[in-house]
């Protein structure tokens, strides 16, 4: 096993995002709407049909709207509440939620500077007097210039003669535009990067009292990492302007994956390393690090014990062995200051043959043409099409082969790189012309080597009844669960038959 991030194996890199990561390249939409009217989280014209510019999408589990349909079946001249006089701004949902009100409530104010300085904001959530009286929403607001007496919560159906609907510049788990960051570069000054202090900082939990995730021993954690010289910050202590000012004079930070992280997006050009608690990196994070130029480091460890959850958290953990922990947090800090791991790339710009966006995509980039690809043998048929191991790294999708074996016991197709990779992810788009060639695949192994001699199983497909596409957008997907990294990476079908792909992906990154 290669010890690539720690000499303990406590830490992996992450591979690939939880959520998806899409940034949005075009100018954003504002436009004033007559006579719409709100029900659930959105908005609605005359003809009972939603304005997806007013909903609030939320990326995970899956892409959808949240509270609300495509249509509606209220009566826009039946409503009785009737706002008449006043332009008003929708902002949407108001979280008090730190992290939400960051990635959310915040996303259409990028378009309220340019809107008449009296006009109204609309908005669900909580009356004014009880918003302003949350510390991050109070100051974030008054930067932004709102002020209280421009609010206005909407507690019931109501119809507004005029309003205006800015689109998005934050789509939880899903995508953002630079625009984002310009509203965050209102809420506090940042400094030139020579007169930020260099230490790390570590963002502690423990002293959290509800929330989403808890470390149990993290405490522990806290008290060991002090006894080493790293700094432990405890936000829960500090007043919101603190918080700011430590973001603001320091350059780099580590702790477990929670929403103080997102203040790394008002000021940017930070150095974070983030550990998760699992193989899939928060994508808010990523997306957030995207825009604010962030060099940010996932990782995750196998050494945390997940123990349920409680009343006050959704999950609650523990640290297995807190030395071992603190010392491979020292090492990764280390390495990653000497550049001996560098963080991943995002996915934002991933090449794929395939158009889909797929969820939870690879974190690193796409190595399938870096590497010399072989084969058992060679299809000795000429049907006009490619068989040589080549035409699986094509990079065209065609929904019929473009490699081909004869056939074998356990034939196989590979890629050689001349450098060691971590894989993030492993891509085979099947032929698709008949039922009996797709099936062909069905039993596959996926071996890694460092020598092309002595090979390893890091997985197999199992399921013998269940066939998978490639052209019509259902490609099999190897998303590893454990850091594979190798010289080599082979597929290999189970049995006497032929191998035959359209094409094969491989994601990863140089170790």
């Amino acid at each position: 096993m290669h010890d690539y991030i720690d000499k303990n194996n406590i830490f992996q890199k992450c591979m690939r995002a939880g959520g998806y990561i899409i940034p949005l390249q075009y100018p954003l939409n504002v436009r004033t709407y007559k006579n719409v009217f709100n029900h659930g989280f959105s908005l609605y014209g005359e003809n009972q049909q939603i304005i997806s510019e007013s909903s609030f999408y939320r990326g995970v589990p899956d892409y959808n709207l949240l509270n609300a349909s495509v249509t509606t079946n209220i009566h826009p001249h039946r409503i009785k509440n009737i706002l008449v006089h006043d332009l008003y701004f929708w902002l949407g949902v108001v979280h008090q939620h730190f992290g939400h009100f960051m990635v959310s409530s915040l996303s259409r104010l990028w378009a309220l500077k340019n809107q008449p300085k009296k006009i109204k904001i609309a908005y669900l959530g909580e009356p004014p007097d009880h918003l302003f009286k949350v510390p991050h929403i109070a100051y974030i607001f008054n930067q932004l210039g709102i002020q209280k007496h421009q609010l206005k919560n909407i507690t019931e159906t109501t119809l507004f003669k005029q309003i205006v609907i800015a689109e998005r510049s934050f789509n939880e788990n899903h995508s953002i535009s630079h625009m984002y960051k310009k509203t965050l570069e209102r809420v506090y000054p940042s400094l030139s990067n020579n007169s930020l202090q260099k230490e790390y900082i570590y963002i502690s939990k423990s002293r959290l009292s509800r929330g989403v995730r808890s470390i149990e021993n993290e405490y522990q954690l806290c008290d060991y990492l002090t006894s080493k010289g790293i700094k432990c910050i405890f936000p829960e202590q500090l007043s919101f302007i603190d918080q700011l000012k430590l973001w603001q004079t320091n350059q780099n930070f580590v702790g477990f994956s929670s929403s103080a992280f997102h203040m790394a997006a008002i000021f940017g050009n930070k150095n974070i390393i983030i550990i998760n608690d699992s193989y899939g990196a928060s994508s808010n994070h990523i997306l957030g690090d995207m825009v604010a130029n962030n060099n940010t480091l996932n990782i995750y460890s196998s050494q945390i014990i997940h123990k349920g959850k409680t009343d006050n958290f959704s999950s609650v953990t523990q640290i297995s062995d807190i030395e071992k922990f603190g010392d491979s947090i020292i090492e990764v800090i280390d390495k990653f200051q000497q550049k001996k791991i560098k963080a991943q790339l995002s996915p934002a710009k991933l090449f794929s043959v395939s158009s889909k966006v797929f969820k939870n995509e690879p974190l690193g980039e796409n190595i399938s043409r870096l590497g010399i690809p072989t084969q058992i043998s060679i299809y000795d048929r000429d049907e006009g099409k490619n068989v040589t191991p080549e035409g699986a790294i094509s990079g065209n999708l065609t929904g019929s082969y473009q490699c081909h074996t004869k056939t074998e016991n356990n034939p196989w197709w590979q890629i050689e790189y001349k450098d060691l990779y971590l894989f993030t992810e492993l891509r085979i788009y099947n032929r698709l012309e008949s039922d009996t060639v797709k099936n062909r695949s069905n039993l596959l192994s996926i071996l890694v080597s460092d020598d092309g001699v002595n090979f390893t199983e890091v997985h197999r497909k199992k399921d013998q009844d269940i066939s998978f596409g490639g052209l019509n957008g259902d490609p099999y997907r190897l998303l590893p669960i454990n850091n594979i990294i190798g010289r080599f990476i082979r597929i290999q079908i189970i049995g006497q038959t032929f191998l035959h792909f359209d094409q094969v992906e491989v994601f990863g990154e140089k170790v």
